[in-house]
């Protein structure tokens, strides 16, 4: 179980008090009060899915780069093994990150 940070900042356009858990540092919101958009300081993090979203599209360009980059078809036949592999990865990662941000 996690505990939550809270923050606290004040609206760029009245001034009221903004309490936020650190996790939304660097969100933009609609303040409280007032209803006009405010960024909230901090910097915005990644989160778990959206890293996985990233890994499943590099794992996506080494397949595509194993396949493609052959140069006879005799090579690409050779390259086949290894551009499947990291073509699964990309689909495990691509699923997992769905998965995680439906949860989320």
């Amino acid at each position: 179980m996690s505990t939550k940070t809270w923050l606290l900042c004040k609206c760029s356009h009245c001034g009221e008090g903004i309490e936020f858990t650190s996790n939304m540092a660097g969100d933009v919101i609609n303040c409280p009060s007032c209803n006009q958009t405010t960024k909230l300081p901090g910097e915005a993090r990644w989160t778990f899915a959206g890293k996985l979203f990233g890994f499943s599209f590099l794992a996506l360009a080494l397949s595509v780069g194993a396949w493609m980059g052959a140069r006879s078809p005799a090579e690409r036949l050779g390259n086949a093994g290894f551009a499947l592999f990291w073509l699964v990865v990309a689909a495990v990662l691509f699923i997992s990150a769905m998965i995680e941000r439906n949860r989320g």
